[in-house]
């Protein structure tokens, strides 16, 4: 399973924008080890984060999300020695902390779980494209349907637009 720094944005963008109704850009590039994903909705930028490949399959990411003021964001990842599970843990500023887990359910498809501690949650289903990136389909905590299609290729530049 090859889960990237841009299908964690993917994911973390997806969750964001069940709390609002516009659509959510994110664009990434990647170079160096790091990847750098910017999102934005109508014009305002609300992600700024960047994300390092650590040991044993890990993803540590850091930046900032913009809605009524900017907050510190934190997202630590580790994938299983089978690469059939992602768990992520993540902070956003001092209120809100948030854990994402995906199970791969075959080649190409994952299902993956969001929640946070005030009771907001996404559960997905994502598909990986021939070039790495993902195109999810899912449902919050109302049954209200959010996408997200990206575009790109692995390791040069992608992106996401989430609705």
């Amino acid at each position: 399973m090859k889960i990237k720094q841009v299908y964690i944005y993917s994911c973390l963008s997806l969750f964001i924008s069940s709390s609002f109704a516009d659509r959510i850009v994110t664009s990434c590039s990647f170079e160096s080890g790091a990847t750098h994903c910017l999102a934005s909705e109508s014009n305002n930028k609300l992600l700024d984060v960047k994300c390092m490949n650590g040991e044993n399959g890990q993803v540590n990411c850091n930046g900032n999300y913009s809605e009524s003021s900017v907050e510190k964001l934190k997202i630590n990842c580790n994938k299983d020695v089978n690469d059939k599970t992602l768990s992520c843990l993540g902070s956003l500023g001092a209120d809100t902390n948030f854990k994402m887990e995906c199970i791969k359910s075959s080649v190409q498809n994952f299902k993956c779980a969001i929640s946070d501690n005030s009771g907001e949650s996404l559960t997905m289903l994502c598909s990986i494209d021939k070039n790495g990136m993902p195109n999810c389909s899912g449902l919050d905590e109302n049954d209200d349907v959010h996408k997200i299609n990206c575009n790109g290729s692995e390791g040069k530049s992608a992106s996401c637009v989430t609705n």
